[in-house]
């Protein structure tokens, strides 16, 4: 059995192996590591930062049971597995048998606009204040608009996080040399990140594009 828990930017594993259990992590943020090192003390095991895979001398059952605790801090939890014809099941426990399962946190029931809905709204109506017309038009139709470097002159393709071709092409692409720069400003909104990456294409494009990383 390998058990799926989701985490801030991507998954932590649990695998049954032979009686013990395989543990996978990935790219934790600070609070998801010290869920982790909670965990892994009570094991009296090093780790808990950057990326790991640690064997643990427990069973799937129980380190499972102990990981939730420590990692989601009392937080509401389903666990679910998948059945052979791939529905979906609710259990209380995992054990050592094949298959796949995942725990997710239960989501709340209630209906306020979510927080980066607000805070995308809001980065909008600053990053149109500085769009050309054409820019704004693309924007609104695409989340996604072309910038001219200021020493170049060359396009750049400046794409939203929220247009699922970010994750092809990266939020600053170079039109001319068919590549995605590596650059991010992932704790904004998206829209004000793509005013950050417009600012710095159109006045700044020598050092921010072809200085060093």
């Amino acid at each position: 059995m390998k058990v799926y828990i989701p985490s801030y930017l991507g998954d932590v594993t649990l695998e049954a192996k032979g009686g013990q259990t395989i543990l996978t992590y990935n790219e934790l943020t600070a609070l998801e590591e010290r869920g982790l090192r909670s965990f892994l003390k009570g094991y009296k095991l090093p780790g808990g930062s950057g990326s790991g895979l640690l064997t643990i001398d427990d069973s799937l059952a129980n380190a499972h049971k102990k990981f939730i605790k420590a990692f989601k801090a009392g937080k509401p939890v389903l666990n679910a597995i998948k059945l052979h014809d791939g529905k979906l099941e609710l259990v209380s426990d995992f054990t050592d048998t094949e298959g796949v399962g995942v725990t997710t946190e239960k989501p709340f029931r209630h209906c306020p606009m979510p927080v980066w809905e607000q805070k995308e709204m809001r980065g909008i109506a600053v990053l149109s204040e500085f769009l050309l017309s054409q820019q704004l038009a693309d924007f609104l139709k695409y989340r996604a608009f072309v910038a001219k470097g200021n020493h170049t002159g060359n396009p750049y393709l400046l794409t939203s996080r929220w247009n699922p071709h970010s994750e092809t092409v990266g939020v600053l692409y170079s039109l001319t040399e068919q590549r995605s720069i590596c650059a991010s400003l992932s704790h904004i909104p998206p829209s004000e990140e793509l005013l950050a990456m417009k600012i710095c294409v159109e006045c700044d494009e020598l050092n921010f594009v072809f200085g060093p990383a």
